[in-house]
């Protein structure tokens, strides 16, 4: 069983306008509506893939309510504890220029955190638990290991993908992968990380902390792996025109959870992440699983995996 958890999801509200009048009044181009929060978008994709899996977290209000219906559109099966306030909208203004802005979700309370640890617990153990991306502003550097805290005796293969205080609070709990960044490493280790050798060592650090298997995403080069067997991995990605990167990290990481799943060795599983993620940025949406195949083809053609 796969289980991911979003606990600030959101609508995303994107617009494309030709230029921007700052004061004035701006008319768009075009206009689109989707569903956001990094552990939905990793449910979609392992949806995608075949993978069954169930998306967990804080739903609210009517916002609550139509990213549940985007779920239900992708077959996803959904267990979110309901909550009062609503659940955030962030607003994407394309133009020549990317401007992004994020709400901050609603106030969650005591209960609402009970209830969801409860939820979790009732999964079998030896699950795997997706958690990844931001909490709450309420909840901001404490959610994450009250919830790892609260299913520690359950078995489960945890995947972190977050940031900062809530990446350590991850580490205390022996986390089977997590997924930073170069820049998020660089920023936890106040240390700048020019070369691969460098990243290496700065994810080899992280296993030292506690993380089982590190993989450190490096954009449009790629992404490497430290792994648990201590080897060391490294997948360039395709070249190409980049669209939308929004979503790429997601991708890699439910390309490497679905290829694990279907029982891919550590370094098909990281070719086929990064595809995945390279197919992200190639389009607008996350992509079509023949999309990941396509890349994943060009991958292998091209010489696949270095160590």
């Amino acid at each position: 069983m796969i289980a991911t958890i979003t606990l600030n999801p959101s609508l995303d509200y994107a617009a494309e306008v030709d230029k921007i009048t700052v004061g004035g009044v701006n008319r768009t181009s075009s206009e689109k509506v989707s569903v956001g929060g990094k552990g939905i978008n990793v449910s979609v994709m392992l949806g995608r893939f075949g993978i069954p899996n169930t998306a967990f977290g804080f739903l609210g209000g009517f916002t609550g309510d139509e990213i549940l219906r985007c779920l239900r559109d992708e077959n996803i099966s959904a267990d979110f504890v309901r909550v009062g306030g609503l659940s955030r909208i962030n607003f994407k203004l394309h133009g020549k220029e990317e401007t992004e802005f994020n709400g901050s979700g609603p106030v969650i309370g005591e209960k609402d955190v009970t209830d969801l640890i409860g939820k979790l617990r009732n999964l079998p153990e030896g699950s795997v638990l997706v958690l990844a991306g931001s909490a709450p502003r309420s909840q901001c550097g404490n959610l994450y290991r009250r919830i790892l805290s609260g299913v520690s005796d359950r078995g489960f293969y945890i995947a972190a993908d977050t940031t900062g205080e809530n990446l350590r609070a991850a580490l205390e709990y022996a986390p089977f992968l997590v997924k930073p960044n170069r820049e998020e490493i660089e920023e936890l280790f106040g240390k700048k990380a020019q070369t691969r050798e460098e990243v290496f060592q700065l994810a080899e650090a992280l296993r030292r902390e506690g993380a089982r298997n590190v993989i450190v995403s490096l954009g449009a080069k790629g992404a490497l792996m430290a792994t648990e067997k201590g080897e060391r991995l490294f997948c360039p990605a395709v070249g190409g025109v980049s669209v939308d990167t929004i979503g790429s990290g997601d991708c890699l990481v439910a390309g490497f959870l679905a290829a694990r799943y279907a029982g891919k060795s550590d370094a098909d599983a990281l070719m086929t992440g990064v595809a995945a993620g390279c197919a992200n940025a190639f389009r607008y949406g996350l992509p079509a699983r023949e999309e990941v195949g396509k890349v994943c083809r060009e991958l292998a053609k091209s010489g696949g995996i270095l160590s």
